[in-house]
């Protein structure tokens, strides 16, 4: 493989001094790029299997750049960042009235508040949540996996401004066989929390999978796609300036039917709501009726 790899280096660095053409140019780089694609794939195949935490460095010996994540994934601070840097940005909210099945009290999070009790905060307007109890309408038949319906309330920080979590309910309301449904804290243990931040996460995930990227993204978009080119002359304005999104899209909804969101396919196999709860909780979503208006029948 390194002796490939020479090889292609010196042709290109021969096809720069000598100005071949731009098609012989891009096709030597393009045959050197996956020469070194593959012998990265090859070393990373050679790593093993994963079994701690600390093994996700040997991908990042392949030349790539550690993610900042990885050196503070764990921390409140980060937590906060991702609900509105993260995949679902638009799910937070200011807290106006806290939900009723949420049962987060003063004597658990008033340590975290700046010295304000919980009805202060409130109407202060300085605290923010994030209600994912939507997903209470997902059934798992026939899986031992559990998908939450949480909440979680935020603060932001006097001194960092930092958005950080005071409480998580990991479930709207209480479930036969999982206990009282407790709300987690910061004064919790620490990796008692980190759990509760971590099921969290999982759900939002779900949440982004299903709704904000699969449905909201894709399936919109493939309306769209279909829409325009029934509709519009491909001279009209909107068209021409909507076209290059349409680039791929129907190629790559197909492909990801087959391999990805499938029965037995990526999705099914290995995130908690599998595939058929895709279809199931974007319909729940309110806003996939402008869906059924897109593509007319003709």
């Amino acid at each position: 493989m390194k002796e490939k790899w020479r090889d292609f280096l010196s042709k290109s660095q021969y096809c720069r001094k000598t100005k071949c053409s731009t098609r012989v140019r891009a096709n030597i780089i393009n045959k050197r790029d996956s020469s070194f694609v593959k012998a990265k794939i090859i070393w990373l195949m050679n790593i093993g299997k994963i079994r701690h935490l600390t093994d996700w460095h040997k991908f990042f010996q392949l030349g790539f750049r550690y993610p900042r994540s990885m050196r503070h994934w764990d921390k409140d601070s980060w937590f906060g960042h991702q609900r509105v840097g993260g995949c679902n940005p638009t799910m937070i909210k200011r807290v106006r009235k806290l939900p009723h099945n949420f049962k987060v009290t003063n004597e658990l999070v008033g340590q975290f508040l700046d010295g304000l009790t919980l009805d202060e905060a409130i109407a202060k307007g300085s605290l923010y949540i994030c209600d994912l109890s939507r997903l209470r309408e997902v059934n798992l038949p026939n899986s031992d996996k559990v998908l939450c319906s949480p909440y979680a309330l935020f603060k932001v920080d006097a001194v960092t401004k930092d958005l950080l979590p005071v409480a998580i309910q990991l479930f709207d309301c209480a479930r036969e066989g999982y206990g009282d449904n407790p709300v987690f804290t910061p004064a919790d243990p620490q990796y008692t929390w980190l759990a509760a931040k971590m099921w969290y996460n999982n759900a939002d995930a779900s949440v982004h999978q299903s709704c904000t990227h699969l449905a909201l993204t894709h399936m919109i978009g493939e309306g769209v796609t279909i829409a325009c080119n029934r509709n519009l002359s491909p001279s009209h304005p909107i068209y021409r300036l909507l076209a290059p999104h349409f680039l791929y899209l129907l190629a790559i909804n197909s492909r990801a039917l087959e391999t990805l969101i499938g029965p037995g396919g990526w999705i099914d196999t290995t995130m908690t709501m599998r595939v058929w709860i895709g279809t199931d909780c974007s319909a729940t979503d309110a806003r996939l009726d402008l869906f059924r208006e897109l593509v007319p029948s003709k």
